[in-house]
């Protein structure tokens, strides 16, 4: 809710809740840049975090549907995320 932030960027290994994270709220634009895409890589992030790394095709569909752009780098990860924060909000809303 802090006016200061424009944009959220999240580094996302995995998810111990997917059912929270589609029923969080989002009112500002979100990137993501998820890691483990590969299957190898999938088994990498949950040895390290302890979390789900999941499905690549799941993590998709569901940032789809809530709206979040998926980063393949970290590049444009932080590309979009300065780009969002930059905006205009009241120039859009015509």
């Amino acid at each position: 809710m802090d006016p200061n932030v424009k944009t959220i960027l999240i580094y996302m290994e995995g998810l111990k809740s997917g059912r929270d994270f589609m029923e969080t709220r989002i009112e500002k634009p979100v990137v993501v840049l998820k890691v483990g895409r590969s299957e190898r890589g999938a088994k990498a992030a949950a040895s390290h975090t302890g979390s789900l790394a999941g499905s690549d095709k799941v993590y998709n569909a569901a940032f789809k549907q809530l709206g979040i752009l998926r980063a393949r780098t970290f590049t444009e990860a932080f590309g979009w995320s300065r780009a969002l924060s930059l905006r205009n909000p009241s120039a859009m809303k015509s």
